[in-house]
């Protein structure tokens, strides 16, 4: 799955941008639908796909991508058409954050509006995100967080047993909802995580912070001096980031993607379906999904790349 800047993913929910005060992409978790739609074949998971519209942001998610568009509508693809959900709702928004089943978008109001596929029944609530007014949001495996206009940090949803947000962490330079965990930036710089802590996930390095990007039992963040340090699971690498100066880092399922300070794309970690395959050109974002990652280029055009059996990498 920031801001403020408040930094916030897309978690897969696992799979997320960081969120950022104000839009963000996000995103951030894992799923669980593998098959094909009609029995069609896969497409070409290397492929690039491009989309004829313009966006404000993007946010990939396991099997789901949403993005804002520049006249405030969100448009959504991949299982989404497959499997409808619930459509997203009419009027203006400056972010969106998809999650495994679930997406979260923020109004020009400030308010917040959630929904899910249509053949979940929200044991958790994720769709009841609490009334008032938010400066950002990010949505994850079945929890989500608000940072609300007095940046006091909100959380709804399913988290776990250690899924309650710590003491002191109101104070939010960076959220971002994970798979079963979440982090933040909070003044000064430092990184505060809590939820599942298997691989590591949530205990960060020290050092001080702009934002923050919790992936799939893995997480990363974007230092002060522009270098990325990741912690967690690192079986394929993607908590082993490459060497340089990047402005904002998405964590995905099992690989993480960065936009360097010049606006290209790098990514690491698996590329088993070419997720980890960033076409050239600059970029004013970038979102890791579970298998897929998208960004919004210069010209506002959306590129995404990856696995695509459900449309998830093949933007309108």
């Amino acid at each position: 799955m920031k801001r403020l800047p408040l930094l916030l993913p897309t978690v897969l929910a696992c799979c997320t941008s960081p969120m950022i005060l104000p839009p963000s992409t996000d995103a951030a978790s894992s799923g669980g639908r593998e098959q094909l739609d009609g029995g069609s074949p896969a497409p070409d998971a290397h492929a690039v796909r491009s989309s004829a519209d313009q966006y404000l942001s993007v946010s990939a998610g396991w099997y789901d991508t949403c993005g804002v568009k520049v006249d405030g509508t969100i448009a959504c693809w991949g299982a989404y058409k497959t499997t409808p959900p619930q459509s997203p709702p009419a009027g203006s928004f400056t972010s969106v954050s998809v999650g495994q089943i679930y997406m979260c978008g923020l109004k020009t109001d400030g308010t917040v509006f959630c929904w899910a596929d249509v053949w979940y029944t929200d044991p958790y609530g994720m769709t009841k995100a609490p009334a008032g007014t938010y400066l950002a949001i990010t949505t994850g495996y079945h929890e989500a967080c608000g940072v609300r206009s007095d940046h006091t940090l909100t959380c709804w949803g399913y988290s776990g047993p250690n899924g309650v947000p710590p003491p002191g962490s109101d104070a939010l330079a960076s959220v971002s909802a994970g798979d079963g965990h979440t982090c933040e930036v909070v003044t000064g710089g430092s990184v505060v995580c809590w939820g599942d802590n298997t691989y590591g996930q949530c205990t960060p390095p020290q050092g001080t912070f702009a934002s923050v990007s919790a992936g799939h039992f893995f997480t990363c963040g974007i230092e002060t001096d522009g270098t990325v340090a990741c912690w967690g699971l690192d079986n394929h690498g993607q908590s082993t980031p490459p060497k340089g100066a990047f402005a904002l880092v998405s964590a995905g399922y099992s690989h993480a993607c960065a936009l360097t300070t010049n606006g290209t794309i790098v990514c690491w970690g698996d590329n088993s379906e070419g997720q980890s395959s960033p076409p050239g050109g600059t970029f004013t974002t970038v979102t890791a999904g579970s298998a897929h990652t998208c960004g919004v280029r210069t010209d506002l055009t959306v590129a995404c790349w990856g696995r695509s059996v459900e449309g998830e990498a093949t933007p309108p």
